[in-house]
């Protein structure tokens, strides 16, 4: 080996542990950066005629594993849907208040079951009339307001829909925009790296609102896809979702789809994970459940708590007819339903028409006796019980639900933790092994930097015999 080439192979020495030294210092200077991923170098022998010419970086790597990145994701995707599931079953859970609190939708049907009770003993006293009147009102007060909490409920989970969208359609189109910029530097053999970090953040985002799946082509796109494969970016071009957020919502309200290409991919959506699925669950699923189940004691209430001695007069114009009854509605040529529900404007007129042995003793039994509650899907099954024991069932339904919930977010949170820890020791900096690798690439830079050094002490030593 001829003294040039051993000084040609520790300057490449010198400039590769230089780079390394580089990429490392950049590791520890990012050890804290949130979504940097570490770099290694990859070291490669150059060779010429099969003969040893030094060493060079061939590329600097990106230290990730996708398919645990995959994991991660869906765990993320599962427990952002589960934060949310449990949001809106804590909120419900509240309105309807715990079983036996004071505070509970069983409590305020109790009070109205007891004052109608106590009426029969005595029509003609005035303050049992007056007793009778108020908590009647206020169950049916409840009743509104629990249906209207509801709604807001269900317009609150379509606006936060309609945000997610945008946002989605917005980092999709960073996604195609990052591509373009990945596919040149790789194609010019530049260092594509962290412009792939930012790209793999957004991913990241869009799989806590959606469930998706990726894939990388050999010159540095990413192909970004739902759940079930339908592309939502490839190369340069976006397939975003496209809905129309409605502002006023109510139970009768029908919601746009969420399309892509056109198609509709709503229940898609629904079954999978993530914010939107959440979010769409609540607003189409749970949350009408809830509200069949107050209408299913409204619709009973209003049909049974009747008597032909009341005498109130019908309101309904014919439409649904309530003389005789307790209870009446607001919007006569609607349904009944827990939203609409009131006392019969005669009775509020007038609590005189209570004073009546018969219609006392009528809505006593009526308020006592058991009834058939229809099943409501994804809520309480079909029972044949009292109103305050439906009440009961509600709240009790509504608590094991959100126990539940929570603990499987729980787990999930475990699951996602465990799953963090492996993809920081994958991905993640580690200071006390980057110093270590900087030693080493310290002892060769000092290695080589004494090779030339050698080398050039022998090199002097030849010129000087060669000029005797």
């Amino acid at each position: 080996m001829t003294l040039s080439i051993a000084i040609g192979n520790a300057l490449s020495g010198l400039r590769t542990s230089q780079q390394a030294m580089d990429v490392i210092s950049n590791n520890i200077a990012n050890a804290n950066t949130p979504g940097y991923t570490r770099r290694t170098v990859a070291l490669e022998a150059v060779t010429v005629s099969n003969f040893g010419r030094g060493v060079k970086i061939a590329d600097i790597v990106r230290e990730v594993d996708e398919y645990l990145n995959a994991d991660y994701r869906l765990a993320n995707s599962t427990i952002e849907k589960l934060r949310i599931n449990l949001q809106y079953a804590e909120s419900v859970e509240e309105m309807y208040g715990q079983p036996g609190a004071d505070n509970s939708i069983a409590n305020t049907i109790t009070d109205f079951r007891s004052s109608l009770t106590a009426l029969e003993t005595a029509p003609e006293n005035q303050g049992l009339r007056e007793q009778a009147l108020q908590d009647g009102i206020r169950l049916a007060n409840r009743l509104n307001t629990e249906s209207a909490a509801i709604q807001d409920l269900r317009g609150d989970a379509e606006r936060e829909i309609g945000s997610i969208v945008e946002r989605v359609n917005s980092l999709l189109d960073q996604i195609a925009s990052i591509n373009e910029q990945v596919i040149r530097a790789n194609a010019q053999n530049q260092d594509s790296n962290a412009l792939q970090d930012q790209r793999a953040n957004y991913v990241d985002e869009i799989a806590k609102y959606m469930d998706v799946k990726v894939r990388e082509s050999g010159d540095g796109n990413l192909v970004v896809t739902t759940a079930i494969g339908r592309t939502l970016v490839d190369n340069t071009v976006t397939h975003p979702l496209t809905t129309t957020t409605l502002t006023n919502v109510n139970a009768s309200t029908v919601f746009n789809a969420i399309t892509i290409d056109g198609i509709d991919v709503t229940s898609e959506l629904r079954n999978g994970q993530g914010a939107i699925a959440a979010h769409l669950q609540a607003r189409d699923t749970d949350l009408v459940a809830r509200q069949n189940e107050l209408n299913r004691i409204a619709t009973t209430l209003f049909a049974n708590i009747t008597s032909a001695n009341l005498n109130t007069a019908d309101t309904s114009g014919g439409v649904q007819d309530d003389s005789n009854h307790f209870f009446a509605t607001y919007v006569p040529a609607d349904p009944v339903s827990a939203y609409n529900i009131q006392v019969h404007p005669d009775l509020v007129a007038d609590a005189s028409l209570l004073n009546d042995i018969t219609a006392a003793d009528d809505l006593n039994t009526a308020v006592n006796a058991n009834y058939a509650f229809a099943a409501v899907t994804n809520g309480v099954g079909a029972v044949t019980v009292g109103f305050v024991e439906y009440g009961n069932a509600i709240i009790e339904r509504q608590s094991l639900a959100t126990s539940n919930t929570e603990l499987t977010y729980k787990q999930q949170e475990y699951v996602t933790n465990s799953l963090e820890q492996r993809v920081g020791a994958v991905s993640g900096v580690n200071i006390d092994e980057e110093l270590a690798q900087m030693l080493q690439f310290q002892k060769s830079f000092s290695a080589a930097g004494r090779l030339i050094q050698v080398t050039s002490e022998m090199l002097d030593t030849l010129i000087s015999i060669a000029g005797r």
